[in-house]
């Protein structure tokens, strides 16, 4: 019996199919929740999806090098920023504008669309391709627009750090502004806002709601013991369980709370009622 925890499955997208890309920032050392992501989300869609996977960490320091470059010899999915240091100031505040420097230099044209998502986020990502990137991909409006969980900051808006997504255009233009303009005392969320406003630039920012992108809480749960909200729990508050309409569950630190998140789906997508015995591996 094949492991439930297998990362890859057939899959009938081809490789230059794949135009989305979603990078999941990532610190060296943390091999467990990286095997966690391969494990959960990335597995189930991978096939049905047309996306690439990639972890984007910062230098490896030297008494981890042979275990992470070990990783991606086997796994080929990680991307290692070697001009930063592994440091939650750099994370916080610049490291994926670094790496948006680094996807427009080494493969500009290669994706329509990108998103950067947190190591402790679930991602829905054949829902979230079907019902927003694939729509917009049609109807030939794959341009100068992000997807994102709305966050307001002195009067503005910018896109939530949990999981935002960019067209194109929008990520080589944010690239080439914090090239010319390197700020490293914002954060990373804001930051990408920030030097767009300050540009002058526009683009169409739409709105991921609570019901859909919000911080995982387990409270008004369905039972003790698994993250399915209970029935008339309200799934619009900023912070609350797995309900209908989830796609991007944030804020699961521990690794029990990511795993009991990532059994409320399978390939199918969200599973509106709880299995009433374990699923079995395929």
């Amino acid at each position: 019996m094949k492991s439930s925890f297998s990362t890859t499955r057939p899959s009938p997208i081809k490789e230059y199919d794949r135009r989305w890309l979603i990078a999941t920032m990532s610190a060296a050392k943390n091999i467990q929740r990286r095997m966690i992501i391969r494990g959960t989300w990335q597995r189930l869609y991978h096939s049905n999806t047309p996306f690439i996977s990639k972890f984007f960490v910062a230098r490896v320091d030297d008494i981890w090098a042979t275990v992470i470059h070990a990783e991606n010899e086997t796994y080929g999915d990680i991307i290692e920023l070697t001009h930063l240091e592994e440091k939650a100031e750099v994370a916080k505040h610049y490291k994926p504008l670094e790496f948006w420097v680094h996807v427009a230099e080494t493969e500009p044209e290669r994706y329509d669309f990108l998103s950067k998502i947190d190591d402790d986020s679930f991602l829905d990502a054949r829902a979230f391709w079907e019902g927003w990137l694939k729509p917009a991909l049609d109807a030939e409006k794959a341009k100068e627009t992000v997807w994102a969980r709305t966050l307001p900051r002195d009067g503005y808006t910018f896109p939530g750090g949990q999981m935002y997504t960019l067209t194109n255009d929008l990520m080589k233009r944010a690239a080439r502004l914090y090239k010319e303009n390197p700020r490293q005392d914002e954060e990373e969320d804001v930051l990408i806002a920030r030097l767009l406003f300050e540009a002058g630039d526009t683009w169409e920012h739409i709105d991921m709601p609570s019901t859909m992108a919000y911080d995982y809480q387990a409270r008004d749960l369905l039972d003790p013991g698994q993250a399915w909200a209970r029935k008339g729990a309200d799934l619009t508050l900023w912070e609350h369980a797995v309900g209908p309409g989830s796609v991007n569950p944030h804020k699961m630190k521990k690794d029990e709370d990511y795993l009991k998140v990532a059994a409320c789906w399978d390939e199918n997508g969200y599973l509106r009622e709880r299995p009433t015995k374990p699923r079995e591996s395929t």
